[in-house]
């Protein structure tokens, strides 16, 4: 069973100020996570923010996900230091 992703522009923004590298790390991960979207590591519900949080290294994916319409929208890609402000 795979979902799909969904960008939010904001999301897109967020992945566009990083270099390649940590870029497609994120979205790597994201990739497989939508392969595998039953995992529960590294996955966290945010009360505050009302979504999910998949922790990716030093960032945080904010996202929610519909288990009906079988889809992943990303939220927000933050830095740690940035995400819980």
């Amino acid at each position: 069973m795979s979902y799909d992703l969904e960008w939010k522009k904001e999301a897109v923004k967020d992945l566009e100020k990083l270099n390649m590298e940590e870029r497609q790390r994120i979205v790597d991960k994201l990739e497989w996570f939508a392969e595998y979207p039953d995992r529960k590591k590294n996955v966290k519900w945010i009360e505050k923010y009302s979504s999910f949080r998949y922790r990716v290294g030093d960032f945080r994916i904010f996202f929610l996900k519909d288990d009906e319409e079988e889809t992943i929208e990303i939220l927000t890609v933050e830095k740690r230091s940035k995400a819980y402000r």
